[in-house]
């Protein structure tokens, strides 16, 4: 007696729902990618923002601890500009650009023209086309007023040393201020505060805005506040 085997293969249907499955399970798969991707470029820029905070308060403190209360207390020794300013504490000062000065609000990431910024290398200089961020420079030369009490945006000496890092990097500071500077009294108590993060002009027109805010897009920005107060020499 003859048997036949009959092999038995897969419907159509059954075809069908299995690839469904593989798709489903790939897309699931790429997307989980593309989420860890963006909580680690996420962690990296938060983690730089607050490196470089926590670097640039403690290099600031320093300045103003080993500083005289009298050096400090210079007149005009606070300069405020549009989109920057410079802040002079005796043997060393201190000059930045605004994130929106560097970055405008054009979006697509491109920085503007070294000489048009407030703060910026003079054009003959080996540094005339590097962008000023948030610069150190020794002594307080770089803190002057025109005859008409206007902010002089005097060219920043060859030697600055820049705080945040090569032109590569996108931090910058968003805003910038102190207290205790230039005003009446003898306790010697300063308070610097900052706002550092990244190049918001991607964003809108908002900008970049601190976690919790309303609008935060942690996603594309990242920013953080730094404050503190430090005591000079009284001397």
């Amino acid at each position: 007696m003859i048997n036949y085997r009959h092999s038995q293969g897969f419907t159509l249907i059954e075809l069908m729902l299995s690839m469904a499955f593989i798709s489903v399970l790939l897309v699931s798969i790429a997307m989980l990618t593309i989420s860890i991707s963006q909580l680690y470029n996420r962690g990296m820029t938060l983690r730089e923002v607050n490196q470089s905070g926590s670097a640039i308060s403690t290099d600031i403190q320093r300045t103003i601890m080993s500083s005289s209360t009298r050096a400090i207390k210079k007149d005009k020794n606070l300069v405020i500009a549009p989109g920057g300013g410079r802040v002079c504490f005796g043997n060393y000062s201190y000059a930045w650009n605004n994130a929106s000065t560097i970055y405008g609000e054009s979006g697509d990431g491109s920085v503007k023209e070294a000489y048009s910024m407030f703060n910026h290398y003079d054009t003959t200089s080996s540094r005339s086309g590097e962008v000023i961020k948030l610069v150190k420079v020794q002594g307080d030369s770089i803190c002057q007023y025109g005859p008409s009490g206007e902010p002089e945006d005097s060219p920043i000496p060859v030697g600055a040393v820049e705080l945040l890092g090569d032109s590569k990097s996108t931090l910058a500071i968003h805003e910038m201020g102190f207290s205790g500077i230039d005003e009446e009294t003898t306790a010697g108590l300063f308070t610097v505060y900052f706002k550092l993060g990244t190049d918001s002009s991607a964003i809108d027109s908002a900008g970049c805005k601190l976690p919790g805010d309303s609008g935060a897009n942690a996603d594309f920005c990242a920013i953080n506040e730094f404050k503190f107060t430090v005591q000079s020499r009284l001397r």
